[in-house]
């Protein structure tokens, strides 16, 4: 004790919190406050006659902001070819209601300048191939079919798809072999494209389409057989939204802008669902107003679309990259909203990793974190 009292006393540094910085945020909520106000303007927000309170999270934006420039620095390291040209773009979303905890779509200096409002911002406004990210969307348009479960046995065999040739376009797996008959689960948790693509034709290309924008992607998907592999072009915000939906099944647009508040009286915005996501039509009901209520909503403690978190314990470790992402992506869709129900924490993030050039430098992954 004695000498605990005669011991200097460490000078410790104030805590200095680094200013907000977001650019893709700015922009975000700009278009956001135009779009649903016009009869506000960005003078009346400079002004001070009115005040926008966005949805983001100032520490998740300061993590995500820092995990994008330092994952970057890392990637050009092991890919020196790449220095300078490569780019990306994070976005968190709640999952509840699909608010944006965080949105950086760019680095915050390239090629020598800081980034502004006015920039590109690739969370909403870059479209790039989703790849195998695409194949859950076709799993659950089989369930919503009616006739597969996740134990219904499927071909994963050679198949072709017409390429606008003579010759058609043979369908390869990662791991260029083929399992003959499987359950759906091992096929989804495997990401095989030769049941994927055989799935899209038992059901449709329109089937598969549907569900897609039933999940919350608006841009139009091209008709064609290999969309089911992520051929077709989403921005990154529309793949966030489609897993959110699918881990929660709250159908809800993602939004920025919280509240505006005008002559101290408060204008509410964002934060509106539609329905329910349905998954089959054995087990999807409806609720009065005719909405889809077949998966429950993020406040039970089991996963929202439970045909598609099952998966979390198929696949034997031994296939690509991109189809562990997609597997580790749905086992934490299910873990992490277990661990957080209490919490109410739940949040989906979706990074993007590409070249500036526009060649694929990198994959979509999805993670959901907690606090």
């Amino acid at each position: 004790m004695i000498s605990a009292e005669h011991r200097p006393l460490r000078a410790v540094a104030p805590h200095t919190s680094s200013p907000f910085q977001s650019a893709a945020v700015v922009e975000h909520v700009l278009t956001e406050l135009t779009a649903a106000h016009a009869d506000f303007t960005l003078d009346d927000l400079m002004q001070g006659r009115i005040q926008v309170y966005s949805t983001v999270d100032a520490r998740v934006q300061r993590i995500v902001s820092d995990a994008l420039e330092h994952g970057l620095e890392r990637y050009e390291r092991r890919h020196p070819s790449g220095r300078g040209v490569v780019q990306g773009s994070i976005v968190v979303l709640m999952n509840r209601d699909g608010s944006i905890l965080a949105e950086t779509g760019g680095r915050q200096v390239y090629h020598g300048r800081a980034t502004a409002h006015s920039d590109f911002n690739r969370v909403r406004q870059s479209l790039r191939q989703p790849g195998s990210a695409m194949k859950p969307f076709v799993y659950l348009a089989a369930f919503r079919h009616g006739d597969f479960t996740l134990e219904t046995l499927v071909p994963d065999e050679p198949i072709s798809v017409p390429s606008g040739s003579e010759m058609p376009k043979w369908i390869a797996n990662y791991d260029g072999r083929f399992k003959g008959m499987i359950p759906i689960r091992e096929a989804l948790a495997e990401s095989r494209n030769a049941v994927a693509i055989w799935i899209t034709e038992q059901i449709g290309i329109d089937a598969v389409l549907k569900a897609s924008r039933s999940l919350g992607v608006r841009t139009p998907l091209q008709r064609y057989a290999t969309t089911a592999l992520g051929a077709s072009e989403v921005s990154l915000l529309e793949l966030a939204t489609a897993y959110r939906t699918i881990a929660s099944g709250v159908i809800a647009e993602p939004f920025v802008v919280r509240h505006i508040v005008r002559d101290s009286s408060e204008i509410r915005t964002g934060g509106r669902t539609s329905g329910r996501v349905k998954v089959n039509r054995r087990h999807g009901a409806r609720d009065d107003s005719g909405r889809a209520a077949g998966c429950r909503a993020s406040a039970d403690r089991d996963s929202a679309c439970p045909r598609l978190a099952r998966l979390s314990d198929s696949g034997d470790g031994k296939d690509g990259h991109d189809q562990r992402l997609q597997r580790r992506a749905l086992r934490w869709v299910d873990l992490r909203r277990r661990w957080d129900h209490d919490r109410g924490t739940d949040r989906v993030r979706r990074q993007s990793v590409a070249s500036a050039r526009r060649k694929p430098a990198g994959e979509w992954r999805c993670r959901c974190s907690r606090k």
